[in-house]
């Protein structure tokens, strides 16, 4: 079996640092692991830290690998994968994490039949993304199985044969880490304006959302209606609030908010 060599196109931003991170924290042995960065104090730092082999030169490190990550920002995608179309191995496989850029566009601009499109998320920092990913119809299945491994060193995967799930994906998961932050955010202002300190409304807020989390996931066969009906007395104070957030369309402007970035994701896709 031929042995893997991965490299990183963008190593230095901060998905791209995120995966050779996780690669070492799971087994990758640093040989296998080739980064790519513009700047020479980011590829020194790169070197220090990670121990890996890391070039200032896109076409250098693509010709040494049979998986390339494309971790650039999706407006650079048209100027520097035709760059390299002609030095990627005819046997290697590409996995894309530019957003909005399908599986067509990356074989076109690239050169490469083999393509794995994905969405994984910064919580992949701390092993906890959801990663929707989907790949081109005649990928073998050797190179799919490898495309699992690695994106499942940055938390959970599920794949998908619809490409536009991972536009619903990029909102329900990218975007949906700023707007749970958010509701945060809104959570400890509002702990504050009770009273509490704000580094207590900082604790009060983290534990009660990640406890709350816990719980939901515990009784998965339960709906979360139920669980809600179960821990809200009628007449009380929890009835109270609830009734407060329905009069003020809080469920309605939640799915306002994220049809709004759907329709700005088929935009700029």
């Amino acid at each position: 079996m031929k042995e893997q060599r991965i490299v990183i196109i963008g190593s230095g931003g901060n998905m791209g640092e995120i995966f050779v991170n996780r690669l070492l924290a799971s087994g990758y042995p640093s040989e296998q692991i080739i980064g790519s960065t513009r700047t020479k104090p980011t590829q020194n730092r790169m070197k220090a830290n990670y121990g890996i082999e890391v070039f200032r030169d896109n076409i250098k490190a693509v010709s040494q690998g049979n998986i390339v990550i494309l971790a650039i920002k999706p407006d650079v995608v048209p100027v520097v994968l035709p760059t390299l179309r002609d030095h990627i191995r005819k046997d290697a496989m590409i996995i894309s994490i530019a957003a909005g850029k399908t599986l067509e566009t990356i074989t076109e601009l690239s050169g490469c039949p083999n393509v794995v499109r994905a969405m994984p998320t910064i919580l992949g920092i701390i092993g906890a993304s959801l990663t929707y990913w989907t790949n081109s119809r005649d990928l073998p299945s050797m190179q799919k199985a490898d495309a699992v491994k690695i994106l499942k060193t940055l938390g959970k995967t599920i794949n998908t044969v619809n490409e536009q799930d991972i536009t619903k994906a990029t909102i329900s998961i990218a975007s949906g880490i700023s707007t749970v932050l958010y509701i945060l955010e809104a959570y400890e202002d509002a702990c504050v304006r009770l009273g509490h300190p704000r580094n207590e409304a900082k604790i009060i807020t983290e534990e009660t959302f990640l406890a709350t989390i816990l719980f939901a996931k515990k009784n998965t066969g339960s709906h979360l209606a139920a669980l809600r009906n179960r821990v809200t007395s009628a007449g009380g104070t929890s009835a109270e609030i609830l009734s407060v957030l329905d009069k003020a369309g809080t469920r309605g402007i939640i799915g306002d908010a994220l049809m709004a970035g759907y329709n700005r994701a088929l935009k700029l896709g």
